[in-house]
């Protein structure tokens, strides 16, 4: 069924029609599509809207969207509680025109993308979740509509035509907004992928190097950043300074030399990359909680009985 523009305008002169539907029961419209666009925000209550090709979506109170000319689609009434709904109906080529002289409406919808919200190719992302403050502007706007429309006096038929296009511009930011929040999560995204993957080039050459005699300065020299940068990043995505996990790697290795080899504690630290053994006893006791000497005499063990 196709229902078209003289079908849904009780008063022709008025190309944009608009409804307050209230509905009790659980109702099931007929499929159908229709040559006019239609706008429709849910106020209260719940509902499912099928659109031929497309999964059903469920919407409930502050959810609006866009009908499409052309657009098979049916909806029901989904909860025993009462559905509200607001419908703005109006012809897709009304925003191309103007009931004001003088005024470019062209130019003005342009630059605000509103004609994208009209086209098919280039449909809006919706039903869209508005967020309150936009939920009662908008619920606001289309009720003085209404209102316009049911006082019929001088003037509301540009005033209805312009809440129109306020409502079109006010919809139109909403997927600038949300795009912008998908690019910025995007290089969020990117930035952290990078880092991640510097990282783990850091630490794989702090693991090679480890008894060079390495420091910040070095390894920041090596990856080409500052210190301060690069003590930052290390740190948010590690919990630890680059010295810190230098110090790390190498009383680990010390731990397993002191175990698995012959060598003298002096010796390891030298392997290690110390060249202060008194440093490297009094940083391997406040790390693992003994003397290098006692971790090797009892092969690793922190407890011994006589």
């Amino acid at each position: 069924m196709i229902i078209s523009k003289d079908e849904y305008m009780n008063d022709t002169a008025y190309p944009i029609w608009i409804e307050d539907v209230t509905d009790k029961q659980k109702n099931i419209s007929s499929i159908h599509n229709h040559k006019f666009v239609e706008l429709v925000y849910v106020v209260n209550g719940c509902m499912k809207h099928d659109v031929e090709g497309q999964d059903s979506k469920y919407l409930s109170a502050d959810d609006i969207f866009i009908i499409y000319p052309g657009e098979r689609h049916t909806f029901s009434v989904t909860s025993s509680n009462e559905l509200e709904i607001i419908k703005c109906k109006f012809p897709p080529e009304l925003i191309q025109q103007t009931y004001i002289a003088d005024f470019s409406s062209s130019s003005f919808i342009n630059s605000f993308d509103i004609q994208s919200l009209l086209d098919n190719k280039e449909k809006l992302n919706i039903p869209i979740k508005l967020e309150k403050h936009n939920a009662n502007n908008i619920k606001r706007i289309l009720l003085s509509m209404k209102e316009e429309l049911d006082s019929n006096t001088l003037g509301s038929q540009p005033i209805i035509w312009l809440r129109l296009v306020e409502i079109l511009i006010l919809l139109s930011r909403i997927p600038n907004h949300n795009h912008s929040k998908c690019i910025k999560t995007f290089q969020t995204n990117q930035i952290d992928d990078e880092r991640a993957l510097l990282i783990k080039k850091i630490n794989h050459y702090l693991v090679q190097y480890y008894n060079k005699k390495i420091s910040t300065a070095v390894v920041a020299n090596v990856f080409n950043i500052s210190v301060r940068h690069l003590n930052r990043i290390y740190k948010q995505h590690t919990g630890l300074t680059v010295t810190e996990m230098i110090h790390q790697i190498r009383i680990d290795k010390a731990k397993y030399y002191l175990v698995h080899s012959d060598d003298k504690v002096i010796n390891v630290a030298m392997k290690v990359g110390y060249d202060d053994p008194a440093f490297f006893s009094r940083l391997f006791r406040r790390k693992v909680g003994c003397s290098p000497g006692y971790y090797k005499k009892y092969n690793g063990s922190l407890t011994y009985t006589n």
